[in-house]
């Protein structure tokens, strides 16, 4: 590699170091921007006395609150695993797969764009080294075999792993029916607390 072209890759690296830092930088801004408190204490009464402390903005009086769901993790997990409110769960799930969206343009905090910006100069390194694209790239470090060989690994996976989600899926649904007040079907914002309300039946 000529030292002008040195000079290209290095700045590739560069552009791509600053577009990752700066996807990362809006995810935190917006994580930290998030607030919801719960005020419902039957909500509170059924967490976990361990998340409730988390949650609460005074830890040396933790049993008075006021009580704050983040979109961190463990807070965020053990959240949406007990809280009991299903439009509560929707509130905290929806906002957590927004974050960096086009719904932060106005405080310039969608990170669309800078995806667009990472991939480029990935592309652009990739090519520069040779390659077709930058999976092939990272491959290539590694004992994957090629980029194809993972793919056929994953669909291996995916044989045997999809239909047991299916199933698990189908025995989460049948337990929530059975339960009182529940109508329809599950989704994602439900997944976590039906399967942490039926592995405490099982376990007793």
């Amino acid at each position: 590699m000529s030292t002008n072209d040195r000079r290209k890759y290095y700045d590739k690296v560069g552009r791509r170091n600053t577009h990752t830092h700066n996807f990362a930088k809006k995810v935190r801004i917006c994580m930290d921007l998030f607030e919801h408190y719960v005020e419902d204490v039957n909500i509170i009464e059924q967490l976990p006395q361990s998340l409730v402390y988390m949650m609460a903005d005074y830890p040396e009086h933790y049993e008075k609150g006021p009580w704050q769901v983040e979109l961190y993790d463990p807070i965020y997990s053990h959240f949406m695993s007990h809280c009991p409110c299903r439009i509560t769960r929707w509130n905290i799930w929806y906002a957590k797969v927004n974050v960096s969206s086009q719904y932060h343009s106005e405080q310039f905090l969608n990170n669309n764009e800078t995806i667009s910006d990472v991939r480029a100069q990935r592309w652009g390194l990739a090519n520069k080294l040779g390659y077709a694209n930058f999976a092939e790239m990272v491959q290539h470090r590694t004992m994957a075999g090629g980029v194809n060989h993972v793919i056929e690994v994953l669909e291996t996976i995916k044989t045997v792993a999809y239909p047991s989600a299916q199933q698990e899926l189908a025995t989460l649904q049948d337990y929530a029916n059975n339960r009182e007040f529940f109508q329809g079907e599950l989704k994602v914002w439900d997944y976590a607390y039906y399967k942490t309300q039926r592995e405490k039946d099982i376990v007793g």
